[in-house]
């Protein structure tokens, strides 16, 4: 990204990322990683690997989008 001068990165979250939820309707407030699924386990670590790379990077801004 950093050769090409790229700066923004689209990934689709999913729902799976919050588990059980611990209240409805669910929100973007609400905890993520209690994952009941491998599927959902995995969107949650490539969410945690992007943040990091936004921290690592101050270039990169984070911001969650819907």
């Amino acid at each position: 990204m950093n050769e090409f001068g790229v700066k923004r990165l689209v990934f689709s979250s999913s729902s799976t990322v919050f588990g059980e939820p611990n209240y409805l309707p669910i929100d973007e407030d609400h905890p993520t990683g209690a994952c009941i699924s491998p599927y959902g386990r995995t969107k949650y670590f490539v969410e945690e690997i992007i943040k990091d790379v936004c921290k690592a990077d101050k270039v990169l801004p984070f911001r969650d989008l819907i």
